[in-house]
């Protein structure tokens, strides 16, 4: 019964796929078209990408090369502190209407998922964002020094230049550092706890 139920699971992006191939006829209107799903590795974008001045869209936006990202949104804050909403997921990268596309698939809580078309960009280190609709805004995303890391996989996950001297990259208050030697477990919380 439980590989019956996860063959159906995998089954539903390939049912959703199928769905939006046949959803859009008019290859003209942006709303309606189709997303290939084939990678473009070309074009892959891997590390975090942040404006947190933003009062709206996104603030941070981190690519992982396992094909996770990590996203929080702007907001504008009244009353410090004013943690960010955040969410978790998959993405792809292809072609809509001749655009490169993100497609984020996350998970935003109780078992539901979200799925967000983003148009995009690079270039000279700034990742420009806007969502698939006919009359919206750019917005940039620098590339972040420091990169965002929840664990310290998620450091290596972005394809990250080493530091320059021998060592590696360890994760502390949510930002990827770089230490010389090797990692003592208090920095990266690996310390068996009692």
């Amino acid at each position: 019964m439980l590989r019956a139920r996860h063959a159906m699971l995998l089954l539903v992006p390939a049912l959703l796929t199928g769905y939006l191939a046949c959803g859009g006829e008019d290859a003209g209107d942006e709303n309606n078209g189709v997303f290939e799903a084939r990678m473009t590795s070309a074009s892959t974008i891997f590390g975090t990408f942040r404006n947190e001045q933003s009062g709206s869209g996104i603030a941070v936006l981190t690519l992982k090369t396992d094909w996770t990202f990590h996203l929080e949104e702007g907001l504008v804050c009244v009353r410090a502190p004013c943690p960010l909403p955040e969410v978790n997921g998959s993405y792809r990268m292809g072609q809509l209407n001749g655009d490169n596309v993100l497609m984020l698939q996350g998970e935003v809580g109780d078992g539901r998922t979200q799925l967000e078309y983003l148009r995009y960009f690079l270039r000279d280190e700034v990742l420009y964002l806007a969502p698939v609709a006919r009359y919206s805004t750019w917005q940039k995303l620098p590339r972040s020094e420091p990169a965002w890391c929840g664990v310290q996989d998620d450091c290596a996950l972005q394809n990250l230049q080493d530091g320059p001297c021998a060592g590696q990259w360890y994760c502390a208050s949510s930002a990827c550092n770089y230490s010389c030697g090797p990692i003592s477990c208090e920095k990266d919380n690996s310390c068996p706890r009692e």
